[in-house]
């Protein structure tokens, strides 16, 4: 389980302009690693509370800097999906893995974030 820190989450959005900007800055609190992925299968995991605050998030943003797009449409799309059974603002891998090319120098990485080599 990775722990989510809402201020970091909530500052993620004042401080960038974009919703895809924000979604990939998202993905990177999950997997600080995040260049060296070249394909997720499946989302990361958060319980309904976290998974509403951010998408409460979004729609304001898109609001502001996207007023034509459907308003919470990326996080929709390709935000995390839901478990119930997660704590609030905790993040699980269990229904999402990490595929990336990486060294033998980069194992620990891939075991600890269950990252397999394509």
């Amino acid at each position: 389980m990775i722990t989510l820190d809402p201020t970091t989450v909530r500052n993620l959005f004042a401080d960038l302009s974009h919703q895809a900007e924000v979604l990939i800055e998202l993905y990177r609190l999950i997997f600080p690693d995040w260049e060296r992925i070249v394909k997720l299968e499946g989302y990361p995991a958060i319980n309904d509370h976290t998974w509403n605050e951010i998408g409460e998030l979004f729609i304001a943003f898109d609001h502001l800097h996207h007023p034509d797009v459907f308003a919470g449409g990326c996080w929709m799309n390709r935000g995390f999906t839901i478990e119930k059974d997660i704590p609030d603002w905790t993040a699980s891998l269990e229904t999402c893995q990490a595929i990336t090319n990486h060294t033998e120098t980069d194992q620990m990485i891939a075991d600890v974030y269950n990252v397999r080599e394509s």
